[in-house]
């Protein structure tokens, strides 16, 4: 059945075939439930052109909103409650009630919108959003309510919505009867038009249609019904059934403490930000013209002459098809994969030129010394400056002025978006990234705390080399974390060069110096990454801008000094390829799937189906012999092996990344969760970065809440990692900048 609740004064308004009640009977009908469906509309708050509306959106933004209908209820009974005319404070009762679970797509904007606007928390929730994406993490599908209506339930936009569907087995069909009495008499069916949502955006105080009414009670029906189907979770094959329990708590519970971090937002020095800009925009600009300066002395090809201002550079360096041109003329463009097509193409990308550099520098860029011309053929000058130049021509546009239009109107403060779970099981920032701010000490002055608070960062010591550690079971790195090295303590960088050069020098008494022998620990500290996320020795070749002879040892070293870290790899890459998934954490048994699993699987059959059977017991001689007959009588059969190695590649790296990535992930939203659960909307985390929690305390207490955080995040840390301790360390207040 589905009832109406509005004001007796709006009754008038409506047809009186509605099913008519009040907030008493809603709520004596709930307090009882365990389940209940949950899904709220919102409407602008100001006037159209009040304010900027291209960025923080009415009906989108809890800032710019207001709740205009809530709807709550069950399978038997839905209430749809007019939130313009009755006051909502008697069900933070039940919504804060953590006995009652609320189930619902996207909680986290339900989350948002009742915190800032009635003060109501969610607490204990099921957002079907977030649990499809724990069950189907990986596949190529789409993640809305109305994808998970069409693939669950086989109804989507103006499709047909049975409400047959919601029929349980363990009940009489009676009980559900009452669901079509709202339909004019009608029984067969009921349409879902999910346009109807932009209605409310716009609809003030006009009364509810009768098909806004309808909408509203399917959106706690249908989250209901796919709540039941997730609950069976999925069967894989014979022998594997995947229900992550576990991932699905966790997640669940991180989503309103995602919306909380969300809708607290982080201030911003704008007068500094504005003075960094200027300053950046002049070295741009400096930059720009010691290039130009190159181009007309040396290159009088890509010049032109200006009748006022003489011969100029008639390149745009702004422009990758002008800066490709150049590069070609150059005889220095590199090529690499396009995203768009495919296809290998020209680029003056920055990660495809920074390869080109000699790795004296790659060191002067990351110190962003420019380089003196030496001539007209100085490529390397001109690779680093054009890179230095890049660099602040970012920092001029996507990090200018123009940034600070992000800041919003009304709070004054920077929001961004967190989309919670992708493919390796860490977290994206969007709309804006907060993640990718530039690093260094001037950026992180720009966010304040506010009037009377500090500013706290705490992250994890050398989170993904602990947990790598972990997963990849090894007793060597164990025990230097456990019980720390006599000359180098838990200094994983410094005793992995030592071991790797006294290979490579072969030279036993090599010990690495943090001081004096930086390019060796740099060399291995970028070893370890690269290594433990899939990197080969073709990799290391390219990244490291060494021969691909010396990253061979380098990479034979690495296993050297950590025995039987390759039998780890090696298992784990053959596991993957056999069952298609990866394990991103032990604890929560979460999973990501290879979407090209089938693709690959098929690209082997084919690539076997031209070997005659019994070849894998043949002699070598006999194989090469085969192989030779049919690279010649068949030659689109190196096409398909090409394309499986491609795709088995792409699997076996993923194998060795994500179960660090996604470890490390669900380590920190735990810790996060255990950190902000007791928090308010005026304290506790405004920023998530990887490993790094930033918060706000009030200044008496943020030392205190520190050493909290420190201890939770320790905590987390146990779930994870039962062989390696996880440490944490904090800054408070003005040392947090460093």
């Amino acid at each position: 059945m589905i009832y109406f609740i509005t004001d007796k004064t709006q009754i008038q308004y409506y047809d009186r075939d509605l099913n008519f009640t009040d907030l008493d009977n809603c709520l004596s009908y709930l307090k009882d439930k365990k389940v209940i469906g949950l899904d709220i509309e919102t409407s602008r708050r100001y006037k159209k052109y009040k304010y900027r509306e291209d960025i923080y959106k009415p009906g989108l933004d809890p800032y710019f909103s207001k709740i205009c209908m809530i709807q709550i209820g069950d399978l038997n009974n839905q209430y749809i409650i007019d939130v313009r005319f009755i006051d909502i404070a008697p069900l933070k009762s039940i919504l804060e009630d953590n006995s009652i679970l609320k189930v619902g797509h996207n909680l986290k904007f339900e989350t948002k919108h009742l915190l800032l606007n009635h003060n109501i928390f969610i607490q204990n929730i099921w957002d079907t959003m977030i649990c499809e994406r724990v069950l189907y993490n990986g596949e190529r599908i789409k993640y809305s309510l109305e994808a998970l209506m069409k693939r669950h339930l086989g109804y989507s936009n103006r499709e047909e919505l049975s409400l047959f569907d919601v029929y349980n087995e363990d009940e009489e069909y009676e009980e559900y009867e009452s669901l079509f009495n709202f339909l004019d008499g009608k029984k067969e069916k009921l349409y879902v038009d999910k346009s109807i949502r932009t209605q409310f955006i716009e609809i003030g105080n006009t009364p509810f249609t009768k098909e806004q009414i309808e909408y509203g009670a399917t959106d706690i029906i249908t989250p209901l019904q796919l709540r039941e189907i997730q609950l069976k979770g999925r069967m894989l094959a014979e022998d594997d059934f995947y229900l992550p329990e576990i991932g699905f708590k966790l997640e669940n519970a991180f989503v309103p403490i995602l919306g909380r971090i969300e809708l607290r937002g982080v201030s911003i020095n704008q007068d500094r930000w504005v003075e960094l800009a200027d300053e950046n925009f002049a070295t741009y600009l400096e930059k720009k013209d010691r290039l130009d300066r190159w181009v007309t002395e040396n290159h009088t090809q890509f010049t032109i002459s200006d009748l006022f201002e003489g011969i100029k550079c008639n390149i745009d360096w702004k422009s990758p098809k002008s800066v490709v041109e150049f590069a070609l003329y150059l005889g220095i463009c590199p090529k690499e994969k396009s995203k768009f097509t495919g296809e290998e193409e020209y680029t003056v990308g920055a990660k495809a030129m920074f390869k080109l550099l000699t790795n004296e520098n790659k060191e002067n860029f990351f110190a962003g010394k420019e380089l003196e011309f030496k001539g007209v053929d100085d490529y390397q000058a001109f690779i680093t400056n054009f890179l230095l130049l890049k660099k602040y021509q970012q920092l001029t546009t996507t990090f200018g002025k123009e940034w600070l239009r992000y800041i919003h109107p009304i709070t004054g403060k920077i929001y961004s978006n967190f989309i919670q779970l992708m493919n390796t099981g860490r977290m994206s920032s969007t709309s804006i990234n907060l993640q990718q701010i530039p690093n260094g000490k001037e950026w992180r002055k720009m966010f304040i705390p506010d009037q009377g608070y500090d500013m706290i960062a705490t992250d994890y010591s050398a989170q993904e080399v602990r947990v790598g550690a972990e997963v990849t079971n090894n007793k060597t790195l164990q025990f230097l974390f456990t019980e720390g090295h006599p000359i180098f303590g838990t200094d994983v960088h410094s005793l992995t060069a030592t071991n790797m050069f006294r290979i490579i020098k072969a030279d036993e008494s090599f010990i690495c110096d943090k001081e004096v022998n930086k390019k060796e620990r740099n060399v291995a500290k970028a070893m370890i990454f690269k290594i433990f996320y899939g990197g080969s020795e073709f990799t290391i070749s390219m990244d490291l801008g060494v021969s691909l002879d010396e990253a061979t040892k380098f990479y034979k070293a690495f296993f050297q000094a950590y025995p039987g870290l390759q039998e780890d790899f090696d298992t784990t890459k053959k596991l993957v390829v056999k069952r298609g998934w990866i394990e991103l954490d032990k604890y929560t048994k979460k999973r990501y799937f290879y979407p090209d699993f089938n693709k690959m699987k098929r690209a082997y059959e084919k690539a076997m189906s031209y070997y005659p059977e019994g070849y894998n017991y043949l002699t070598y001689e006999e194989k090469q012999i085969i192989k030779s007959r049919l690279k010649e009588e068949h030659p689109e059969l190196s096409g398909y092996w090409k394309e499986y190695m491609i795709l088995k590649g792409k699997l076996e790296r993923a194998a060795l990344n994500y179960r660090i990535q996604g470890t490390s992930a669900t380590m920190t939203k735990l810790a996060t969760i255990l950190v902000d659960k007791e928090s308010s909307l005026e304290e506790g985390v405004l920023l998530l970065v990887h490993d790094e929690i930033v918060q706000q305390f009030k200044q008496d207490k943020s030392e205190q809440m520190a050493d909290f955080t420190i201890e939770c995040m320790k905590k987390a840390g146990e779930y994870f990692c039962q062989n390696v301790p996880m440490d944490a360390e904090t800054a408070v207040g003005d040392h947090w900048i460093h």
